[in-house]
């Protein structure tokens, strides 16, 4: 079950790391996103009003910003 959501919602990550235009670190925000996303399938709740996607996307958006370093 986890395993087929994981491979569906993959594209996911591939289009966060574009957006960010991340190229340094590729490969281990990647894995970020992809941990993220299995920690957010085991909690997604299919009784709520919000798709599976929606409620991917919206805290992984915002896992780039928190994992770049500002120095």
């Amino acid at each position: 079950m986890i395993e087929s959501k994981l491979t569906e919602y993959n594209y996911i990550i591939a289009t966060l790391l574009n957006k960010y235009h991340i190229k340094y670190n590729y490969d281990e925000f990647a894995q970020l996103l992809f941990i993220r996303m299995w920690e957010l399938i085991q909690e997604y709740n299919p009784n709520q009003q919000m798709s599976l996607k929606t409620f991917l996307f919206t805290p992984l958006e915002l896992l780039p910003h928190r994992s770049i370093p500002l120095n």
